[in-house]
């Protein structure tokens, strides 16, 4: 693998990092917060947070994946020839789980915007997608290219 491709995986790994990383941070300290804050101070508190992470996913991780993740499937020949080899398939079950997740996103950024109580069953099925989104990517980098 050359350079180029070492930066381009690198970068796909950090969105990656920050998007899953981020949630899983924001699940685990949002049972302790609930737990020690008033309801009011509470949403106060992980209102500006979610905030920032939305922010930070839209702005900089999101793009980053969309870009990377084009750039490493064309360079390992997924869509061109990936649909008749194991790669295709798995690649395909990982768009599939990236698409479920997309709109798990949109449906917890909706909830939470209109606070309603279903924003948490958004942002737990989210954050099980983005998991498997993950483990399917890591299953993708490890079977041999169709191009190869």
């Amino acid at each position: 693998m050359s350079y180029v491709w070492a930066v381009v995986l690198a970068g796909h790994v950090l969105a990656v990092a920050w998007w899953v990383g981020g949630q899983l941070l924001l699940r685990s300290i949002t049972p302790s917060l609930r737990e020690a804050l008033e309801p009011r101070t509470f949403a106060a508190a992980l209102r500006p947070m979610g905030q920032r992470f939305t922010r930070g996913s839209h702005h900089v991780a999101w793009p980053l994946l969309l870009v990377t993740g084009v750039l490493l499937a064309a360079h390992d020949h997924v869509l061109a020839h990936g649909g008749r080899s194991a790669l295709g398939v798995v690649f395909g079950l990982k768009m599939v789980v990236v698409v479920g997740l997309v709109v798990a996103s949109l449906a917890h950024g909706r909830a939470a915007r209109a606070r309603s109580e279903r924003a948490g069953h958004y942002a737990r099925l989210t954050l099980a997608l983005s998991l498997a989104a993950a483990l399917l990517g890591a299953l993708v980098a490890s079977l041999p290219s169709p191009g190869a």
